[in-house]
C-alpha cells in the first residue's frame, strides 16, 4: 500500500518553475488528463469512501466535481466538446 500523496503539477514545456495544482488535497491525484480547451485538468481523487472525478482550473486552481453524488468513478473519458463519459458505481 502506498501512503505518499501524489500531487498534480504543471510546468512550461520550455522549462521554468512548476505550479502544483493539488496542494490542498490530502489524497493522491490519479489519471490526469487535459481538457480539450487546455484550461483545466481532470483527474481521479480518492476520498474516504469514494473515488471522485475532479476538474482543476489551471489558471486559478479552483476544484469542481463534474459528476456529483456519493459514488465512485472507476474510469472516464473526455470528448472534444467537453463531454464526460464515466463508469460509475454508487457507494
Amino acid at each position: 500500500m502506498i501512503y505518499a500523496t501524489h500531487h498534480l503539477a504543471i510546468a512550461p514545456r520550455t522549462g521554468g518553475e512548476q505550479k502544483v495544482l493539488s496542494l490542498a488535497f490530502d489524497r493522491s491525484v490519479r489519471r490526469p488528463r487535459f481538457s480539450a480547451d487546455g484550461r483545466s485538468i481532470y483527474s481521479l481523487r480518492t476520498t474516504t469512501a469514494t473515488e471522485n472525478l475532479c476538474r482543476i482550473a489551471i489558471a486559478g486552481g479552483e476544484v469542481t466535481r463534474p459528476i456529483g453524488g456519493h459514488l465512485s468513478v472507476s474510469s472516464y473519458s473526455l470528448g472534444k466538446d467537453s463531454a464526460v463519459a464515466a463508469q460509475i458505481q454508487h457507494a
